[in-house]
């Protein structure tokens, strides 16, 4: 799977700002300041509804940059730092790595601005090439939308069976790690935000242990 880029490779002027055209209209302002200026300037910008973050990242590697890339998008803002065109952190509320990086390529309507060189972060909590990181998005996306309906609403309670007995030894711990989060959240919505595990990950966990009566579905 590849992913076509949508942003053609970046220009920057000293003093001159300019519009980077999209295959469908002007959507992103790149610009460039005076060297005098603070070194963490904004150089690309613009709304998300008009290219995805899928685009952005392909022609930030492209272009071999680093620095931040900040994502405002309400609930779901967070941040991304490439070094030399890698990915190399995610952030998003309190999560960090893949389920950050997964739920922020979601955000469709919001605004990107990107920071160079940025503010290198204290952690790198993704490792691998850029192309594997938007494919293994892409598949979390998809598989999603089609688990979507069997899954229940995001404010429905979860309660464990009490006729229902494992032995813990044998539940494999990213089981147990979606369990131990129904134990302290109760809810659907509350497990998917309170669980470190990709959102996939939970959600085909959270469906197999409804499906074998471990966990029962309570009201909204």
């Amino acid at each position: 799977m590849s992913f076509a880029m949508s942003i053609p490779p970046l220009e920057y002027a000293e003093n001159e700002e300019r519009e980077v055209p999209s295959p469908s209209r002007d959507n992103i302002r790149v610009f460039r300041t005076h060297r005098e200026r603070p070194k963490h300037d904004s150089v690309l910008a613009g709304q998300l509804k008009e290219v995805s973050l899928f685009s952005i990242l392909q022609a930030l590697a492209g272009n071999g940059a680093t620095g931040n890339l900040i994502i405002r998008g309400g609930v779901h803002s967070g941040s991304l730092y490439v070094d030399s065109g890698q990915l190399v952190f995610a952030s998003q509320g309190r999560h960090r790595g893949a389920k950050a990086l997964y739920r922020l390529v979601e955000i469709t309507e919001g605004r990107f601005e990107f920071f160079s060189p940025g503010r290198e972060p204290a952690e790198r909590n993704l490792a691998g090439g850029l192309e594997m990181h938007l494919i293994e998005a892409a598949r979390h996306q998809d598989e999603i939308a089609v688990l979507r309906d069997s899954l229940p609403s995001g404010a429905a309670n979860l309660i464990f069976n009490k006729n229902m007995v494992a032995p813990v030894a044998k539940i494999p711990s990213p089981v147990l790690e979606v369990m131990a989060a129904i134990h302290r959240h109760e809810s659907v919505g509350g497990v998917l935000d309170g669980c470190a595990l990709p959102d996939l990950d939970i959600v085909k966990i959270l469906l197999n242990l409804i499906k074998n009566n471990v966990v029962l579905v309570g009201s909204d």
